[in-house]
């Protein structure tokens, strides 16, 4: 089993703590709408608003630079699943303990199918994409450079490009993901084969750790004079939001979310096995701070809203982050644990008996096949003979 490599492993960390940044914010209760008081905390919240698709778009662009190596592996979507499963109950189990719901709303049709139910978004479109990517791969490797080159650019047209100026330019308002038929899963698979581009064929402009460093800073320094230049209307589109830029699929977002991995590319980092250890459990610490609980974390927990004149907010918001954050290590960490003595050996022991019996009835199946072939082989000789 090859290990994975420490620098892309260190940028899922980036990301999920980025997205818990985000969420702290955004599911805190702040008021960000237009027009609202300007204060240094308030251009800190609308940086901060964008960190989480940023965030996103990183975790899909890492799997999708990695798809020319992935095999899909039955065992592995199993071991999602029941990963889902355990977060969607340990929510529900949370919710009812802290007063937050109570057993008349522990629908069962929520517990036994979360994914369908769209307990954790992306939890559910992740999985949807992880079962097409050996289609995914099939087609990258038919396709020249050129006709991936166009399929990624239309698609970049259709969902990104024409949403983010279409919106900004004409309508002077809106929301990038507002278009007819845009959902997060079909963003989340043209981000993959985004990635995979990059792995086969690099890309301009980040052609070294150097230009790709400048690229990102020009475009965390062109966002924010937007969002300053727009909290203090010197622009002209009056209606336009601040963050109007924050969904994924917004060209900035996108364009940094790719700079971000570039850079991780680059960075030449030695196997760290605290670090891959870490970073192997940030599906499971989205889930733990995601779903119906947020709002206690950030609201009820860490109290984040009621230091926001403080100097120190962005200290009090990195801490309330580091605080959840290694909460839900923990509670991974043992999940995976006990996950490693109970659910993989009995997926290993059904997998071997299952194969076994399949490999018998094959060969009673090969068996009777040969015997009908040599019975026919021996009523045609006899035809001849006549």
């Amino acid at each position: 089993m090859n290990k994975r490599q420490s620098n892309f492993e260190i940028l899922r960390i980036v990301s999920i703590v980025m997205i818990m940044i985000f969420h702290n914010i955004w599911k805190a209760g702040f008021d960000l709408s237009p027009g609202g008081a300007i204060t240094v905390n308030r251009i800190i919240c609308d940086i901060i608003a964008h960190f989480g698709e940023i965030g996103v778009n990183c975790f899909v662009l890492i799997s999708g630079y990695f798809a020319p190596d992935t095999k899909f592996k039955w065992k592995k979507a199993i071991l999602y699943i029941c990963s889902v499963l355990f977060y969607a109950s340990f929510n529900k189990v949370l919710q009812v303990y802290y007063g937050l719901a109570t057993f008349d709303h522990w629908k069962l049709r929520d517990w036994l199918f979360p994914l369908y139910r769209n307990f954790f978004w992306f939890c559910t479109a992740y999985f949807f994409l992880y079962m097409i990517t050996p289609y995914i791969k099939k087609l990258i490797g038919v396709l020249s450079k050129k006709e991936f080159g166009t399929l990624i650019l239309s698609q970049l047209l259709i969902w990104s490009i024409m949403p983010t100026f279409v919106l900004c330019m004409i309508y002077k308002s809106g929301n990038a993901e507002g278009i007819s038929y845009y959902n997060r899963y079909i963003w989340m698979v043209v981000v993959y084969l985004v990635g995979a581009y990059i792995r086969l064929y690099g890309l301009p402009f980040f052609t070294s750790l150097r230009k790709s460093i400048a690229v990102l800073i020009f475009l965390w320094a062109a966002l924010m004079f937007f969002i300053i230049g727009t909290e203090y209307r010197i622009f002209p589109w009056k209606e336009l939001s601040q963050i109007y830029f924050w969904p994924p699929n917004t060209i900035p977002v996108l364009a940094i979310s790719v700079a971000m991995l570039m850079i991780f590319k680059y960075i030449k980092v030695p196997y760290i096995e605290p670090v891959n250890l870490v970073a192997s459990c940030t599906m499971g610490i989205y889930m733990f701070h995601d779903g119906k609980l947020q709002k206690y974390y950030w609201c009820q927990f860490t109290h984040t809203v009621q230091h926001y004149e403080s100097p120190f907010f962005i200290l009090w918001v990195i801490g309330a982050v580091a605080l959840v954050f290694i909460m839900a290590l923990g509670t991974e960490l043992t999940r995976k644990m006990i996950e490693r003595v109970t659910l993989i050996p009995l997926i290993d022991f059904t997998d071997k008996h299952m194969k076994a019996i399949w490999g018998g009835a094959k060969r009673k199946i090969d068996l009777q096949k040969d015997k009908i072939h040599r019975k026919k082989v021996r009523r045609n000789k006899s035809k001849r003979k006549k």
